[in-house]
């Protein structure tokens, strides 16, 4: 079954890697590569504002927010050196990945049309609050960050969503795995369940462990979202000069396996793969076994 796992990819409206890209990457990611660690770092965190911040901040919703609020263009205020390093550095595959696994996410949470969002390992959660400016339900969002948390409250009270969303949306400082302490006994027809970043922290043994707790809660016709991270050519810059770190580096057959393992059933897992490949998305409903 794992190996004849399908996998889709979706492109649509997303950063893709052009043939004109592809053989500059051939030079450009061995030179990244291959930045001595220190070295690299220091000059990483010297190529511009935001850059320092994301090597400060690397792993955590912080850095992420960075990602998301890039609009793709040249900023030249804080200078030119400023602005060309910035442009180079988000657009790093990498980099590109997470903004595409956002917008796949969002394509889950949008078809599923939930009565209750649940998301684990929330950070920032500017994805489920984009969709509450314009769906009403309501959401728990569950953190072990209380400054991941006092971030996602003042972005759902803020202007840029207009509308106090934190009358929809409980907030929890707790492990992911504790989500059942919050869930209410009465809770609404469909629950979304979103974890899109945090298993790339868990093991091989505490990714089945938490799948098989989730997939014994979740009802018929609910529905988790959930990514991770792929193997590919940028990993050991990621690693050395970004220092994003400790991550669990699965391919798409990998991640089917493990939710397999943890009592999914093949046919409510639908694989989709991003425009860099470099994160897949899997979007599983419950009780869909076909």
């Amino acid at each position: 079954d794992v190996v004849t796992t399908k996998v889709d990819v979706d492109s649509d409206q997303q950063e893709t890697i052009g043939m004109a890209r592809q053989f500059v990457d051939l030079f450009w990611i061995t030179f990244l590569n291959l930045l001595p660690e220190n070295f690299g770092h220091r000059a990483f965190k010297k190529t511009s504002k935001d850059g320092t911040e994301v090597t400060k901040a690397a792993t955590t919703y912080k850095a992420l927010e960075i990602f998301y609020k890039w609009d793709g263009k040249f900023h030249f205020e804080k200078g030119i050196f400023d602005g060309l390093f910035t442009y180079a550095w988000q657009c790093i595959h990498n980099v590109q990945a997470v903004r595409n696994r956002k917008k796949i996410a969002s394509k889950v949470l949008l078809r599923a049309k939930p009565d209750m969002i649940v998301s684990l390992g929330s950070g920032s959660a500017r994805m489920v609050i984009e969709y509450l400016k314009h769906h009403y339900c309501p959401a728990l969002l569950i953190d072990l960050s209380q400054d991941a948390i006092n971030y996602s409250k003042s972005l759902a009270a803020s202007d840029e969503f207009h509308f106090n969303a934190r009358k929809n949306i409980e907030w929890h400082k707790d492990i992911a795995q504790n989500f059942g302490k919050y869930l209410p006994a009465d809770r609404p027809g469909k629950v979304l369940f979103e974890m899109v970043g945090l298993l790339d922290y868990f093991d091989d043994f505490k990714a089945v462990k938490f799948f098989a707790q989730l997939s014994s809660a979740m009802k018929s016709g609910d529905v988790f979202c959930v990514s991770n991270i792929i193997p590919n050519a940028e990993r050991p810059f990621v690693e050395k000069v970004i220092r994003w770190k400790n991550m669990h580096y699965r391919t798409p057959e990998k991640l089917k396996s493990l939710l397999l393992a943890g009592r999914f059933k093949s046919g409510e897992i639908k694989l989709t793969v991003d425009a860099t490949k470099i994160y897949t998305i899997a979007e599983i409903i419950k009780g869909n076994d076909l």
